[in-house]
């Protein structure tokens, strides 16, 4: 599994350690959730977007809001960056990796729209961008992972 490396944004690539830490032992590619989360933040630990979506990866299932600004996903502070990357990865991205092993747009889909949503629209010979919020969410982020991906190859080639 390629590091991930740098990328020249630095909002992003400071979480590279904690990036590099927490992926590879939930068999996620580090520079997939880089991808997601520069979409999804822009590298902001701490923004909350109008539909609740929490920190680097904008996790939105399960959070809590609390008095004060405070957010918890099962009690804990989903603003956190480590505990959000390590959300990110354990209950949404490697499980959707898992559900989709062939298929990255439609793992990509399911981070935003949900894996039952991508599996109906893949049942039904839908469009995967139809059932995201955004249609240009998996050209996004897989085209961000794709360049990421180039970047860790250019430093592994020196």
């Amino acid at each position: 599994m390629i590091a991930a490396t740098s990328s020249g944004h630095p909002a992003l690539d400071r979480w590279n350690d904690f990036v590099n830490e927490i992926a590879p032992g939930f068999k996620v590619p580090p520079n997939l959730v880089k991808a997601h989360m520069l979409y999804e933040s822009g590298g902001d630990p701490k923004v909350v977007s109008a539909d609740g979506g929490c920190g680097l990866c904008q996790i939105t299932s399960s959070v809590k809001a609390l008095p004060g600004g405070k957010y918890t996903y099962f009690g804990a502070d989903i603003l956190e960056p480590y505990y959000n990357l390590q959300v990110a990865c354990r209950d949404f991205i490697a499980p959707n990796l898992r559900a989709f092993p062939d298929n990255l747009d439609a793992a990509i889909a399911a981070y935003n729209a949900g894996a039952g949503a991508v599996q109906a629209a893949l049942n039904n010979g839908r469009p995967l961008t139809e059932v995201t919020y955004d249609p240009m969410y998996i050209p996004h982020v897989s085209g961000a992972y794709a360049w990421l991906c180039a970047q860790s190859h250019k430093v592994l080639a020196k």
